[in-house]
């Protein structure tokens, strides 16, 4: 979860960079937004989709069987099992929330980086 909350904390960090006013172009870079774009799919499908919604936790589960087991893992981690003690799930939880919030602000600024691309590209 730490190493999940770096990543977006990073991710955050420079579109806030490359968002902020004058930026110069030469650090908009591609490669770093391509990153930034796949991060937020891979864990928007495989861990905060799954954790709020059951239907497709078990969707997912079914056709993902042949994938590998760090990604199971992952979802595990945050779902909140039955055996564990409302302390930990009320962790999880928050964990989660915090997780869901910065891939929110990372939307955000992306939207706010194509504003800007766009405008750069009509002058």
């Amino acid at each position: 979860m730490d190493k999940l909350l770096r990543a977006s904390d990073c991710s955050i960090l420079s579109l806030i960079i490359m968002t902020s006013e004058k930026i110069s172009k030469e650090l908009i870079v591609e490669d770093v937004i391509e990153q930034m774009s796949s991060f937020v799919k891979v864990h928007l499908t495989e861990t905060i989709f799954p954790y709020y919604d059951s239907v497709y936790k078990t969707a997912h589960h079914s056709v993902s069987d042949s994938k590998s087991n760090t990604k199971r893992k992952l979802i595990n981690q945050f779902s909140s099992s039955v055996s564990s003690n409302s302390s930990s799930n009320a962790s999880r939880t928050k964990n989660m929330q915090h997780f869901y919030n910065r891939m929110r602000e990372i939307f955000n600024l992306i939207g706010k980086l194509f504003i800007i691309i766009l405008k750069r590209s009509q002058l």
